[in-house]
């Protein structure tokens, strides 16, 4: 990249510099547009076979390179090694996964028309590629989070333009290699490191379809611009996820388990973290021990050094946002029974804080509506399940609930209640390819991942056909009768 403007990256467990990358200017992020336009008139004709093909080599390639892009997610965002190369490994399933359904999701419909006119005619609907795709999408799972859009894009036909985080770049040009690699087409896939400043020229640019994942507010300036050139939007903004322990759950140490993986997993780094634990108060003096026991037994420390559990806080922006927000529910009177501050390591330039557990956590505290978007859990106690429904429901946010109960009635009743996209029984922070990912109220618009999240980026071509009976004029053609 050719631009004069660089972004400096920082290890979030050390606190040091990595060394810059470029920071792609609005000529280069207009060039890239022009360039990614010119390779879709080509690559939309492409069979699915053929696209279904380049998908599995670059799942190869990057499946082979797990260890080096692992290492690299470490060194820009913290997240351990155990977690970090698995995610890697991962985003060459979802890969594989969009390969194989591609034919039947793209496959054309045809339409029921029976009743509605004559036996001869017929109708379809054909999936048609939207064109360029501009990825947007966040730090906390630097390639996932980028596949999670650009395998579906390039499975539909899409030609698809990258803009990472700037707290990860090297993660998304790691992927970007193995694409190259794989032998894709010349520009079908552009990376594109830069600010958000390089955002903002994607996104005002004449792309056809912006796919990000972000905060609200960022969000809702992303579909306005959308929205004011007629653009499709797909959002994923977050959310502020729920738990709920039935009065008959399964094993309870299981339970406690589950409660620690949902909030502290990727430093809770996760749109779907649990941040919120319901249990009954008829359990709590059973539950809480246990979460906090094992929440205390956490090993944190530097993500590439082996034995860790738990790395450092991604970067000092969120180091920062998290502080501020245990600081301001203790304040109001929550009661901190694990964790609650920065942990010793940070004192070495690192952003690592303690894995927090906090119980009172009143209603006007920040901790009760916000993201908090890092290592920080309240348990709530509650007597009646519909009291528990009532308060997970209770933000302006509608992603995920998580539930655990050993009834299926149960399960179904929190279901048909829950205003969530999303609902795990008896196993939080599941991302399946096969199931959308999908979101409700301020979580965002649109599906990613599925046949449902493949279809996202294609338009519907619907299309009338008649072959036979052709000789004369129809009944209803001119002239009209006396």
């Amino acid at each position: 990249m050719g631009t004069e403007r660089t972004i400096t990256p920082i290890n979030p467990a050390t606190g040091r510099q990595l060394s810059p990358v470029g920071a792609a200017s609005e000529a280069e992020v207009l060039d890239a547009v022009s360039r990614s336009r010119r390779a879709f008139a080509t690559w939309r004709f492409t069979s699915v076979k053929e696209r279904s093909a380049f998908l599995v080599s670059a799942a190869e390639c990057l499946e082979a390179a797990a260890d080096e892009i692992g290492g690299v997610i470490t060194s820009e965002m913290g997240r351990v090694k155990a977690e970090s190369i698995p995610e890697v490994t991962k985003s060459g399933a979802f890969l594989r996964y969009f390969a194989r359904i591609g034919e039947r999701a793209l496959t054309p419909t045809r339409l029921d028309l029976e009743g509605l006119t004559l036996p001869e005619k017929e109708a379809y609907v054909h999936y048609e590629p939207r064109g360029v795709v501009a990825v947007i999408k966040p730090w906390n799972a630097p390639v996932q989070q980028i596949i999670w859009a650009v395998a579906p894009a390039l499975m539909a036909g899409c030609t698809v333009i990258i803009k990472p985080s700037e707290y990860t770049p090297r993660s998304a040009l790691g992927l970007q290699r193995a694409f190259d690699k794989a032998g894709l087409p010349k520009d079908v896939v552009i990376t594109l490191t830069g600010d958000d400043r390089t955002g903002e020229f994607l996104v005002g640019s004449d792309v056809d379809v912006i796919a990000f994942t972000g905060s609200v507010a960022t969000g809702r300036r992303v579909a306005e611009i959308a929205g004011r050139r007629l653009k499709k939007a797909i959002l994923e903004l977050s959310g502020k996820d729920a738990l709920i322990v039935d009065q008959n759950p399964p094993d309870l140490t299981l339970v406690a388990s589950g409660i620690v993986y949902g909030a502290f997993s990727n430093c809770g780094h996760w749109c779907s973290s649990i941040e919120r634990a319901y249990i009954p108060s008829a359990l709590w003096d059973s539950v809480l021990p246990k979460v906090v026991e094992k929440t205390r037994a956490l090993r944190v420390g530097d993500g590439s050094t082996d034995g860790v559990d738990m790395g450092p806080i991604a970067n000092e922006r969120q180091f920062s946002i998290v502080k501020d927000i245990v600081a301001d529910a203790v304040s109001r009177g929550a009661t901190v029974v694990a964790g609650g501050k920065p942990s010793a390591d940070s004192s070495a330039g690192g952003y690592f804080f303690e894995p927090t557990v906090l119980t009172d956590v009143p209603h006007d505290a920040r901790l009760t509506h916000e993201n908090v978007f890092g290592p920080v859990i309240a348990l709530y106690r509650y007597d009646k399940l519909d009291d528990a429904i009532l308060a997970a429901n209770s933000t302006n946010y509608g992603l995920g609930l998580s539930l655990w109960t050993a009834d299926p009635e149960v399960a179904e009743y929190v279901t048909k209640r829950s205003d969530t996209g999303m609902v795990w029984v008896n196993e939080p922070l599941q991302s399946l390819a096969a199931c959308p990912w999908s979101v409700y109220k301020d979580s965002g618009i649109g599906v990613e991942l599925g046949e449902s999240g493949l279809r996202e980026f294609t338009f519907e071509k619907v299309v009338q056909a008649q072959f036979a009976n052709n000789s004369g004029p129809r009944a209803w053609y001119f002239p009209y009768g006396k």
